[in-house]
């Protein structure tokens, strides 16, 4: 009786250590799980560094882990593949864009029994960062340009440009044609290195009125130009910007004000398109106080616009959920005069 009762005993061990093995050889494809299904949120499909490079952008995800994985596919707003990957195991691809670009990027996951558009993000780069401070002052028989460096550290030339107009005339527009200003305007006055800051203009007369402007060239041949600039004391100043005439302000709408959508993942709003020739850029800063002042301590600056065709904006910039942030946008125009928006108030989920 003993023995019996020992070889059912062993017996009942041998299947238990039978059964327990046999559970750990079953492959489990975790994403299947209701709570871990491969979808936007568990994707988390971002950019890390959306605007803070000139031409390419960063794409961050969390890697898919079923079996049946076939590929990741990056494409754009009108469905282009532009890349490829079917490593399963990447999480990143840097994609190249063009200077100051914005771009709505998809990202797809295929299987064995699909494609699915797991979610699809907003990205853009920067412009050429010109250079700052531009003055220039009149002597009587020369004028005198200064202005500070570029930071960006790939600025290979700097090219200067004078208009000589009749004293009383309007303030010139710069009105490129073909990637330069207007010829009938202005001038190639110099050409010089990056490392410049200084330039004397000894071939002036004492009847016209001069303004200059300085366009910054980086190695990719991108380019972008300073505030303009006077020997006339006061004259930039009356550069007024032109929608003032015709009562233009910015006014700034919610996506949630317009119809009724908070995300998790972003905040989106939107403002009346800015369509005059004076157009230089617009700055859209953020914080999370309600009366902050922009360029203050408490804000700070997340895209520059240089094409004024753009009046939307996506903000996916560590923006958190069930949380309210505040925006303002400041329109510059080429005379360096500005105009500010009022504050719009924009929510996330949870």
């Amino acid at each position: 009786m003993i023995k019996m009762k020992s070889y059912k005993t062993v017996l009942l061990i041998i299947l238990f250590i039978y059964n327990c093995d046999e559970q750990s050889n079953i492959i489990t494809n975790p994403i299947s799980e209701n709570n871990l299904i491969y979808n936007a949120n568990y994707a988390d499909f971002k950019s890390l560094n959306s605007g803070m490079e000139k031409y390419s952008v960063n794409l961050n995800w969390e890697s898919y882990l079923g079996q049946d994985f076939i590929s990741y596919e990056i494409s754009d707003q009108d469905d282009n593949i532009i890349q490829t990957l079917t490593d399963q195991n990447l999480t990143t691809y840097s994609m190249d864009m063009e200077l100051n670009d914005f771009k709505d990027v998809n990202f797809i996951l295929t299987t064995d029994s699909e494609s699915q558009n797991i979610s699809t993000i907003r990205v853009f780069t920067k412009p050429v960062y010109g250079i700052t401070n531009f003055t220039v002052t009149e002597y009587s028989n020369y004028n005198q340009l200064s202005w500070t460096q570029s930071e960006d550290d790939d600025i290979n030339q700097l090219i200067i440009y004078r208009a000589e107009l009749d004293p009383g005339s309007d303030l010139p527009l710069i009105n490129e044609i073909n990637g330069k200003p207007n010829p009938s305007i202005w001038s190639n006055l110099v050409e010089l290195t990056s490392n410049i800051s200084t330039y004397t203009d000894n071939n002036v007369l004492i009847e016209p009125d001069y303004y200059y402007i300085v366009e910054s060239i980086d190695g990719n041949d991108g380019h972008i130009y300073s505030f303009m600039s006077s020997n006339i004391s006061g004259a930039i100043d009356s550069g007024i910007i032109f929608g003032l005439n015709n009562n233009y302000t910015i006014s700034l709408t919610s996506s949630e004000s317009l119809n009724g959508e908070i995300f998790s993942n972003k905040t989106a709003f939107s403002w009346n398109q800015y369509a005059y020739d004076d157009f230089y850029e617009f700055e859209i800063w953020k914080s999370e106080e309600e009366n902050f002042i922009i360029d203050g301590p408490e804000s700070s600056l997340i895209a520059t616009i240089t094409d004024q065709s753009i009046a939307n904006f996506e903000d996916y910039n560590d923006v958190g959920n069930n949380k309210t942030w505040y925006y303002k946008i400041r329109l510059y125009n080429i005379y360096g005069n500005y105009i500010d928006s009022e504050t719009i108030e924009c929510n996330t989920s949870l």
